[in-house]
């Protein structure tokens, strides 16, 4: 009698152990399955802040390009305000002529 309780015994222990393996196994299997979710977040995360820098870069560079044209056309306008000063002065110098 006393054999078939040890047997009782190892089978509940036996049996125990299957579920504490299994609900290991369920748990180990969950976490892969997060971690698997937040490697593609931060994959795609990745990908966002390469596209807003990438974003970034190309308004920085049409800044730059828009700088460069406004200094263009400062410098067109300052040329044009001088030889309109030029063609007045030019004006007044001509005999007879009233110019303001």
């Amino acid at each position: 009698r006393c054999g078939g309780i040890a047997v009782v015994g190892q089978e509940e222990e036996h049996t125990k152990q299957q579920k504490q393996k299994e609900k290991l196994a369920a748990t180990s299997d969950q976490l892969k399955s997060h971690l698997e979710s937040i490697e593609e977040k931060a994959k795609r995360l990745a990908a966002e802040k390469h596209l807003t820098e990438q974003q970034l870069q190309e308004k920085e560079a049409k800044a730059q390009v828009y700088e460069e044209e406004k200094k263009k056309l400062l410098r067109s306008a300052t040329e044009a305000q001088i030889n309109l000063e030029e063609i007045a002065a030019k004006l007044k110098s001509l005999p007879g002529q009233q110019v303001d």
